[in-house]
């Protein structure tokens, strides 16, 4: 679809639809150039309430943003039983894991399930507070034996 030369400032197109809309008519997003997402909000209200849209997109992201394929991310799957690398339980409400990576080098480490996907970030992947928590857990709140 060729992009038209006259759009006038303050206007966009919608690559799905191919209209010329107002911007207002495109939600935001920080991350983009022009401020604004790829598809107006009428083509993403369709988008979201269709389930297979839903689940490619969220393997797009999968793929695209930790440098793996499908195939990769299945493999891990595959290795670590569907579970978490850390709790070795699965993901919340059966979602697929999430793809941990080192936040400077980008590789891969493994799958981890939202909760400690969100402790690891919450940490700053620091193994001295990691150790800092067992030392606390094991000194005040929970002995060998209820480990």
């Amino acid at each position: 679809m060729k992009y038209p030369e006259s759009l006038r400032t303050g206007e966009k197109m919608c690559p799905k639809c191919g209209i010329v809309k107002p911007l207002s008519e495109f939600g935001i997003a920080n991350n983009r150039g022009d401020g604004r997402k790829v598809y107006c909000k009428m083509c993403r209200k369709q988008e979201d309430n269709d389930p297979e849209f839903r689940r490619a997109r969220g393997r797009r992201y999968v793929y695209k943003g930790y440098g793996i394929t499908e195939a990769e991310y299945d493999a891990l799957v595959l290795a670590q039983d569907g579970l978490c690398a850390i709790c070795h339980r699965p993901n919340l409400k059966g979602r697929r894991l999430y793809v941990d990576h080192c936040h400077r080098s980008g590789i891969v480490r493994g799958l981890l399930c939202q909760l400690c996907n969100s402790m690891l970030g919450m940490i700053d992947d620091d193994v001295d507070v990691l150790v800092s928590a067992i030392s606390y857990l094991r000194e005040r709140g929970v002995s060998d034996a209820e480990s």
